[in-house]
């Protein structure tokens, strides 16, 4: 999967103190999944991140109820610490 090799790749040269920000906008990965995916490529280098904030579609982007996939934007704030 290519998130996980470009974000094992990132956070393989990023330092203590080192922010990170980080998107998704593929509706076949949920914003669970994809903090979750993030999470654990830090781990796989042996760094921790700290998640500082999830942020998802501005008001200009809704989302139907019928159609929930339609919320596939996903935007993480992360430090490692």
């Amino acid at each position: 999967n290519y998130y996980r090799f470009l974000h094992r790749e990132v956070f393989k040269y990023m330092k203590a103190d080192s922010l990170l920000m980080t998107c998704n906008c593929s509706s076949a990965l949920s914003s669970q999944e994809f903090c979750a995916l993030v999470g654990a490529q830090a781990v796989a280098v042996g760094k921790q991140a700290r998640i500082l904030g999830i942020y998802g579609p501005a008001s200009c982007h809704p989302t139907l109820t019928s159609f929930p996939e339609g919320n596939y934007l996903t935007a993480i704030l992360l430090a490692v610490v």
